[in-house]
């Protein structure tokens, strides 16, 4: 299953959201005031730092284990 980033891509007003697919990305470069994020199939300028780029989005309940909050369950009946 691919991995995927949101990102805010550079230079549009208001800004606008992308999801970039982890797998594809080569490299990730601060280039001034943007971050150039090299695609197998085509480039990405985006307003976050390479760091924040490779980093997957998480679910709820995985953000949820990683500060130790209970995740919550249903009972039926």
């Amino acid at each position: 299953m691919a991995s995927w980033s949101r990102c805010n891509r550079y230079g549009t007003a208001p800004l606008q959201t992308i999801y970039i697919n982890l797998d594809h990305v080569i490299t990730a470069e601060r280039v001034r005031e943007y971050t150039l994020v090299k695609l197998s199939d085509e480039s990405e300028t985006v307003v976050e730092p390479p760091e924040l780029v490779v980093c997957a989005i998480q679910s709820g309940d995985e953000r949820r284990r990683e500060k130790n909050i209970p995740i919550p369950t249903q009972h039926v009946g």
